[in-house]
């Protein structure tokens, strides 16, 4: 499907900037670790090197990397999948502020509607700014504010899926509508070094409706220095 090979590029974008960040840190301490002669020349390097360990000290100890996905939805009539890169600025040992892209991937069979089509997949996509701060150990607090650009072809409410249909011409009505969401959540990490797995139940605070997203929301999650 087009739309998952979207999503899983983006996994792959976002894993591999963390991994570049990964090679960041390797590459300062091999650096620091060899011995230089005390020539002019060699000063200039060793001041060169200094500036440039203080740019990657900002990519590797300032910033962290992490994404998440919502809890799937994997049914015979409708499959719904998410994806949320995000990229975080510390602004102290507990506090952090960053981006975050949000992504949700919809699939569903329209047999025995009046429409002509057979099924029907969508991207939403959507950016936003978030905060999060640790409480203690593994437990966290996060908040953020998107704004998200929805397909309005299909409807969704708690129980079921609405197509909005033309009456006259039994065709789908394909058009978007920008919409605000809200999350507060409360989150746990655990992990080995600097990756570390996370899992965040998240309330959305600006919902109308429920017909876009629900209420609540479990989502799971990697990080990349945190």
């Amino acid at each position: 499907m087009k739309g998952l090979k979207i999503i899983f590029a983006t996994i792959m974008m976002v894993l591999l900037c963390a991994s570049m960040a990964d090679a960041q840190t390797r590459k300062k301490s091999s650096t620091s670790s060899k011995k230089k002669t005390t020539t002019a020349a060699s000063k200039k390097r060793a001041a060169d090197a200094k500036e440039e360990e203080k740019e990657d000290n900002f990519w590797t100890t300032k910033m962290w990397y992490g994404a998440e996905i919502n809890y799937p939805t994997l049914g015979a009539n409708v499959v719904k999948l998410s994806l949320s890169p995000m990229i975080g600025y510390k602004v102290n040992n507990w506090l952090s502020s960053g981006i975050i892209l949000k992504n949700k991937y919809t699939w569903v069979n329209l047999e025995g509607s009046v429409t002509d089509r057979s099924k029907y997949e969508y991207i939403d996509f959507g950016a936003g700014l978030f905060v999060r701060a640790r409480i203690f150990q593994g437990l966290f607090a996060h908040l953020d504010f998107d704004r998200t650009n929805y397909n309005t072809a299909i409807e969704f409410t708690s129980t079921t899926y609405i197509p909005n249909i033309d009456p006259t011409t039994n065709e789908l009505l394909i058009g978007h509508s920008p919409r605000n969401s809200g999350y507060a959540g409360l989150g746990w990490s655990s992990g080995f070094g600097k990756w570390q797995s996370q899992i965040v139940l998240y309330r959305n605070l600006l919902n109308k409706g429920g017909k876009t997203r629900d209420d609540w929301d479990i989502r799971l999650g990697f990080a990349y220095n945190f």
